[in-house]
C-alpha cells in the first residue's frame, strides 16, 4: 500500500511539474505573439507613415507645378493686355501726331 501511496504521490509531483512546464510554454508563446504583434503594428505603421509622407510630397509637388502653371497664364494674359494697350497707345499717338501734323500743313 505505501509504494502505491509513493507512485501515487510521485505521479502528482510529475504532472504538477509538467502542468507547470507547460503553463510556462504558454506564457512564453503569449509573450512571443504579444511581441511579434507588435513588431507588425509598427511595421504597419512606418509602411502607413512612409506611404503618407509620399503622398503628401507627390501633392505638394502637383500643387507647385499647378502654382507655376497660372502664374505663366496670369503672366501670359498680363503681357496680352499690355500688348493691346501699347497698340491702342501708339494709335493714339499716330492720331495726335496726324493730326498736328496735318493742322500744321492747314496753317
Amino acid at each position: 500500500m505505501k509504494e502505491i501511496v509513493e507512485k501515487v504521490i510521485k505521479t502528482e509531483a510529475d504532472v504538477a511539474g509538467k502542468i507547470e512546464e507547460a503553463h510556462s510554454e504558454a506564457q512564453r508563446l503569449v509573450r512571443e505573439a504579444e511581441d511579434n504583434s507588435r513588431k507588425l503594428v509598427e511595421e504597419a505603421k512606418k509602411n502607413a507613415q512612409a506611404e503618407a509622407q509620399k503622398r503628401i510630397e507627390n501633392a505638394k509637388k502637383e500643387a507647385e507645378e499647378e502654382k507655376k502653371k497660372r502664374i505663366e497664364e496670369e503672366k501670359a494674359k498680363e503681357q496680352k493686355l499690355l500688348d493691346a494697350r501699347r497698340k491702342d497707345v501708339e494709335r493714339v499717338a499716330a492720331k495726335v501726331v496726324d493730326f498736328v501734323l496735318g493742322a500744321d500743313e492747314k496753317i
